[in-house]
């Protein structure tokens, strides 16, 4: 047998509503805006870094889902082997060719321009 004053309607019966004056409701909402401010940027910086690392080929684990086991078991078993094959090294170093080539002219540009920075 449950009393009234156990369990789920105990619960209940204790919550009683905080009454706020008109300032602290003011910051309590100030709060809350800035709380998913913060998680609203926090999530855009995260999608940003995600894209960012696709551009390098990276891979994501949440991107697996569509992959059979078979796949999923292969990529990584070539993951865990500690050797690149030929293919992969390939294009890993063309890809740090591509990048160190950017910003080698970068450099350059920003060197020849009118007002080069100075660090």
């Amino acid at each position: 047998e449950i009393r009234f004053d156990e369990g789920i309607l105990a619960l209940e019966a204790q919550k009683k509503q905080e009454v706020l004056s008109r300032k602290q409701n003011r910051k309590a909402r100030a709060d809350e805006r800035e709380m998913i401010r913060k998680a609203r940027a926090e999530k855009e910086k995260k999608k940003a870094e995600k894209e960012r690392m696709k551009s390098f080929g990276h891979r994501d684990d949440s991107d697996s889902e569509g992959e059979d086991l078979e796949t999923a078991l292969e990529r990584d078993m070539g993951e865990g082997s500690g050797r690149m094959d030929n293919a992969a090294k390939r294009k890993l170093q063309s890809r740090m060719l591509e990048a160190t080539f950017e910003m080698y002219f970068r450099v350059l540009k920003n060197a020849a321009g009118k007002n080069p920075a100075r660090n």
